[in-house]
């Protein structure tokens, strides 16, 4: 089937993402997802992304549809991935993304099993350490934003009450990792706030104890022994993400209204931990 136009697209986002006649949504689902890492963000962003996402959420996939994505996707992860500063990075953070809205329809309208959860939790957290293209925007290119989606895939993953307190203990070891890791590239595109989310979301599952957020938050304080705010390529990156971050967990935690004695403790150590920081 040859590729559809622009207008075709567009005018099935002004007919409500109705399905045009003649068509399947299988048809314009292997369309949409070679637009993933397409440098055109108008193809990418407003078309494909909107498009899989309203068909998604809309229940206009079938459970098995819906899987035959995941393996799709998934798959797409692993391509070209280690790579820096080529655009393959597309295809493995706008995969993330859509997978991230398919594990918020498994939360909303559950279909996975457990397994099937844990399996793609693994290769969430496997692609989440291996990403090493964390750039946020690029003027023409527009969002490539690997860390945000990310972000966005284990906070539904997170939020999954098929997840559990080992899943979302190594969901907070693998951010921790992220936010530390050594590099020149400092998040400046609300990164920060993504991953705090997530952090947010494991915290309201009330599944780790207090004292493994004491340990999760010395992970994050060694920033501050190893690097401590010097100014060389790969110790200004992490000491400043870390830092930026600390304080994003700070407000997420200090913005919810739905109060505990552990929020309460945690944004307490979280408060103390952003003190290392001030500079």
């Amino acid at each position: 089937m040859p590729m559809q136009s622009k207008g075709f697209w567009k005018a099935i986002a002004n007919n409500k993402y109705a399905l045009p006649i003649g068509y399947t949504v299988d048809d314009l689902t292997t369309e949409l997802l070679e637009y993933l890492d397409n440098p055109d963000p108008e193809l990418r962003d407003e078309i494909a992304v909107e498009t899989l996402t309203h068909w998604i959420i809309a229940g206009d996939y079938t459970p098995e549809q819906l899987r035959d994505l995941i393996v799709k996707l998934t798959t797409n992860l692993t391509h070209s991935l280690g790579e820096q500063d080529t655009y393959t990075v597309l295809l493995r953070s706008f995969s993330a993304l859509i997978l991230s809205i398919i594990a918020y329809r498994d939360w909303k309208e559950p279909f996975l099993s457990g397994d099937e959860i844990h399996d793609l939790l693994n290769k969430a957290l496997y692609y989440c350490a291996a990403e090493k293209d964390v750039r946020g925007y690029e003027d023409g290119i527009g969002w490539l934003h690997s860390a945000a989606h990310t972000a966005d895939l284990l906070k539904f993953l997170a939020r999954n009450p098929k997840s559990d307190a080992g899943d979302h203990q190594r969901i907070l070891t693998a951010i921790a990792q992220k936010v530390t890791e050594s590099r020149s590239y400092v998040f400046s595109h609300s990164e920060y706030d993504r991953l705090a989310w997530v952090v947010l979301d494991v915290l309201l599952r009330g599944t780790l104890p207090s004292e493994m957020w004491e340990s999760w938050l010395d992970q994050l304080k060694l920033i501050k022994q190893r690097d401590n705010g010097k100014q060389g390529s790969d110790q200004h990156g992490p000491y400043q993400n870390t830092k930026h971050f600390l304080r994003a967990v700070y407000f997420m935690l200090a913005y919810q209204e739905e109060r505990g004695p552990l929020l309460e403790q945690v944004q307490s150590q979280v408060f103390e931990a952003t003190k290392l920081f001030r500079i």
